[in-house]
């Protein structure tokens, strides 16, 4: 049950992507189920620029059926959007191998996520 997660914040080079565990997997299943739909709420569009959020890319896992983006409070599944106002998601995706990224990127997008300036 490979699931990729790819932190979009470059331009004109590649963005970090890590694999999670199997264990992570479940984990970020439960998350997801937890949130309630966003009926009605208005998604942010991500800037051309900067931290654009995460795309999810899972394979052979029926909970997460094609991409998955999560970014400004929200998760866009293909069939449905759910509400994560406190932004949870995002800052455990980041947080899910933070060893990988560089310490000014990782600073950067948490600062971006707790709308810090």
């Amino acid at each position: 049950m490979p699931v990729e997660v790819i932190l979009d914040v470059f331009s004109g080079r590649p963005n970090p992507r890590w694999v999670l565990s199997d264990a992570q997997t479940l984990e970020l299943v439960r998350r997801i189920a937890s949130l309630s739909r966003a009926q009605g709420a208005r998604e942010p569009t991500p800037p051309d620029l900067g931290y654009r959020g995460f795309r999810i890319e899972a394979h052979d896992v029926p909970e997460l059926p094609g991409p998955v983006h999560v970014y400004g409070g929200f998760v866009r599944l293909p069939s449905e959007v759910r509400l994560d106002p406190q932004r949870r998601t995002e800052r455990w995706l980041l947080e899910s191998n933070s060893k990988a990224l560089e310490p000014p990127i990782h600073e950067l997008v948490l600062h971006e996520i707790e709308g810090r300036v």
